[in-house]
């Protein structure tokens, strides 16, 4: 009877360790032999990419909850409270990439989608918000808007084409924008204007001062060149599956 226990609780760890590893690397796959084994362990890879609640998307959750508080309290001229909520947003972006990539089990489809839409709903509320303020020009937040809609609606319509043609095989496209180094230079910007933004009345310069006349030309002149570069460039982000 011992005999038997012992031999079943090593074939139960047997499988909870394969499944591990394929969890981990789904590659291995092709060292297992039971084709039932294999559509097994794909069905529980897929479950963990459909996971919901994860460390990652809790992050990014939260990231959209503090959105409407930052941008209420630049309304009210808490312009300290504000800069430091916006900073930590910043820190949190940072921090559920990490999280993503290097624990295993934290990425997910959902995670995928909402961690790009939430940076991007933060950044332009906040603009829309500075301009309202009359801390940032208008053309600079005009662009920023304008290019992030440019961008998602071009990624809508590649998912809404492929939801429509989803039986036709020989639509097999899938969507996935990498940054560029301008896209990234122009994050860095744009991040900087914000934050300096919300700086100024602290400190007391004005929007018209000739530094941040020059961050808000280098911002906008690079929101502008990298919308005309993801445009160009739109036909390489699509990969077939």
């Amino acid at each position: 009877m011992a005999t038997a226990c012992n031999l079943l609780l090593k074939i139960a760890n047997k499988n909870v360790r394969d499944i591990r590893s394929f969890a981990l690397y789904p590659s291995s796959i092709h060292n297992y032999i039971t084709p039932s084994k294999q559509l097994f362990y794909r069905k529980y890879s897929e479950d963990l990419k459909n996971r919901i609640m994860t460390i990652p998307n809790i992050i990014t959750t939260a990231r959209l909850l503090v959105t409407p508080i930052i941008c209420l309290t630049i309304t009210k001229e808490y312009y300290i409270t504000s800069a430091i909520m916006f900073a930590l947003a910043g820190i949190s972006d940072l921090f559920d990439g990490m999280i993503a990539r290097n624990i295993p089990n934290q990425q997910s489809k959902l995670g995928a989608i909402i961690d790009p839409l939430a940076d991007k709903i933060l950044v332009n509320a906040v603009c829309i918000t500075l301009t309202y303020m009359e801390l940032i020009p208008i053309y600079v937040a005009f662009l920023i808007i304008f290019r992030d809609i440019g961008i998602l609606g071009y990624i809508g319509y590649i998912k809404f084409k492929k939801s429509i043609l989803k039986n036709n095989k020989n639509f097999n496209e899938k969507i996935k924008f990498t940054p560029t180094f301008l896209s990234k230079c122009n994050t860095a910007l744009q991040l900087s204007t914000v934050t300096t933004a919300l700086l100024s009345p602290i400190y007391h310069y004005p929007s018209s001062h000739p530094l941040m006349s020059a961050l808000y030309i280098a911002t906008a002149s690079t929101t502008l060149m990298s919308g005309i570069q993801y445009y160009i460039m739109r036909h390489q982000f699509i990969t077939k599956n």
